[in-house]
């Protein structure tokens, strides 16, 4: 499942264990069968859930969130009856899940160099001159500082963060 949301996504199962495969399409290593916990899966986060229909023939639910639920049976399946009351007051703890692998080096050591680079590149046709604030529709990242300003040579304004009009941005 993909949170494609801006805020933290829980799942949970209703009627049937789940395993999580993967998060962030980084396979997990010896994933057991959970129960009666909530996977969180972070905004603009994956995870690959597994589950299998009960061999009962009764169906498992799958409730992402407040938004939207999967029920997972044989044709003509309906949720358990009690699918809508049972909500996990447990949150599975992904630290902690599977089984540990080795990392392939020490992170206590500082023998490492990394290089980091945005690679993200857009494209626009630049006729309207000004000055222009670009950024992306989740407004908590404009807040925390993910913003750029366009301006085009020989164009200035005479506006001021802050000051008597008190314009604070975000």
């Amino acid at each position: 499942m993909v949170n494609t949301d801006n805020a933290v996504l829980n799942a949970w199962v209703v009627g049937a264990p789940l395993r999580v495969l993967a998060i962030d399409g980084r396979d997990l290593s010896g994933p057991t069968p959970v129960e009666g916990e909530a996977v969180l899966v972070a905004a603009g986060g994956r995870a690959d859930l597994e589950l299998v229909a009960p061999a009962d023939g009764s169906a498992a639910l799958v409730r992402l969130g407040a938004g939207a639920d999967v029920v997972v049976g044989p044709t003509g399946s309906r949720a358990p009856a009690d699918a809508a009351t049972v909500a996990p007051t447990a949150t599975l703890d992904l630290l902690s899940y599977g089984r540990p692998v080795s990392l392939g080096f020490d992170p206590w050591r500082a023998d490492r160099t990394f290089t980091y680079a945005v690679g993200r590149r857009f494209a626009f046709v630049a006729d309207n001159p000004g000055i222009w604030l670009d950024h992306c529709h989740n407004l908590p990242h404009a807040d925390q500082g993910l913003v750029a300003h366009l301006v085009y040579a020989g164009i200035s304004e005479p506006f001021r963060v802050g000051g008597g009009a008190a314009n604070k941005p975000e």
